[in-house]
């Protein structure tokens, strides 16, 4: 496996998707410990350990608790959704 990661560090394009990857993932990771500013975080969790057994409570679980602790992924995810949305009214 060392092997095959040092065969590929060596090419240029898969070092840069390696690297760009792992940038992705550090952004993700550091955005994941940001809260929302105004957000009652304390009501927030509570109103999703009541919502554990909906989809609500099956996505904050995939999120790793994202959307109960208000980090600034909730503004992402709802901006990404926004935009999905108005792409496919606009020509």
């Amino acid at each position: 496996m060392l092997k095959i990661l040092r065969a590929a560090w060596k090419i240029d394009e898969i070092k840069e998707k390696i690297l760009f990857t792992l940038f992705i993932i550090l952004l993700y990771r550091i955005g994941n410990a940001v809260p929302v500013p105004y957000v009652d975080t304390a009501k927030l969790a509570q109103y999703f350990s009541s919502m554990s057994n909906t989809v609500l409570g099956l996505w904050n679980t995939m999120s790793g608790g994202a959307f109960s602790q208000a980090t600034y992924l909730l503004s992402v995810f709802s901006l990404i959704s926004t935009l999905l949305s108005l792409s496919n009214f606009l020509p």
